[in-house]
């Protein structure tokens, strides 16, 4: 199958065009888009016509098509926060 261009837009206004096969699935996309941006793509969050795409659907599913335009936001980070420990005072009689 023939490669497509879909246009990606971010929330910061940039934008990317990316050349993927049609066939492939929503995870292949956001690695092409991951290679040209600084977003790791388990960061992405894809959205076409209003949907939250799925990464294991397939970009066919979506209707995303050869000029398509995608809107990517930029989920937080995974990072946990611990609460400080907890301090124990003892007070002398």
């Amino acid at each position: 199958m023939a490669p497509i261009t879909v246009h990606i837009k971010c929330a910061n206004a940039k934008k990317y065009s990316v050349s993927v096969e049609q066939d492939k699935r929503v995870s292949d996309l956001k690695i092409a888009i991951e290679a040209m941006s600084d977003i790791p793509a388990t960061q992405q969050r894809l959205i076409h016509k209003g949907k939250v795409l799925k990464d294991e659907e397939g970009l066919a599913t979506y209707t995303i098509d050869n000029d398509s335009t995608v809107h990517l936001v930029r989920a937080p980070s995974a990072t946990t926060t611990s609460a400080p420990p907890a301090s124990t005072h003892t007070v002398p009689p």
